[in-house]
């Protein structure tokens, strides 16, 4: 039960953490010029509020199922699972910001900013969930868990190969 909870905890954490590394990402990809396409409220501060909420509640959604899909699939090829995940999960938090006012366009560089900072949501979020979630061995570095989850994962391919077949297989 503590494992569960654990895992819950570790992909809030690394939710908060990847979507204010969004947000920075958004701040620097803008460059301080308002998105286009992001819903701005000028004096509803309640609205203001209720995005804000949605905002980081999606972003802790979305780490909690990037660390469970790391406890699935592995934790190799961090690169390219953080940039599916921070674009999924950014593209729910974008149709929900669209959802608020239907009829506002987007030009194509708030759109590609836009685009950038999912993808740095993304990274931040698997990389931190990737550190913490890690089983603790003997080493600090990611990159030697990295190797041994490609080692268990090649072992695993080999167990699950037929008999006849495995002379052929990688050792």
């Amino acid at each position: 039960m503590q494992e569960i909870g654990e895992k819950y905890f570790i992909g809030a954490v690394a939710g908060l953490v990847g979507i204010t590394a969004k947000n920075l990402a958004d701040l620097v990809f803008r460059r301080g010029r308002d998105g286009e396409g992001e819903v701005r409220t000028e004096e509803d501060s309640q609205g203001k509020f209720i995005l804000g909420l949605i905002k980081y509640g999606t972003g802790i959604l979305g780490g909690i199922g990037a660390a469970g899909y790391l406890r699935k699939a592995g934790r190799d090829r961090l690169v390219s699972k953080g940039v599916i995940t921070g674009l999924a999960v950014g593209s729910v938090t974008d149709s929900l910001n669209r959802l608020a006012e239907p009829g506002k366009r987007q030009k194509r560089r708030d759109s590609l900013a836009g685009f950038m900072a999912n993808a740095a949501y993304g990274l931040v979020t698997v990389a931190v969930a990737a550190r913490f979630e890690a089983p603790r061995r003997n080493s600090d570095s990611l990159d030697e868990y990295i190797k041994q989850t490609r080692n268990e994962v090649e072992k695993e391919r080999i167990k699950q190969t037929p008999v006849r077949y495995r002379k052929y297989a990688v050792k």
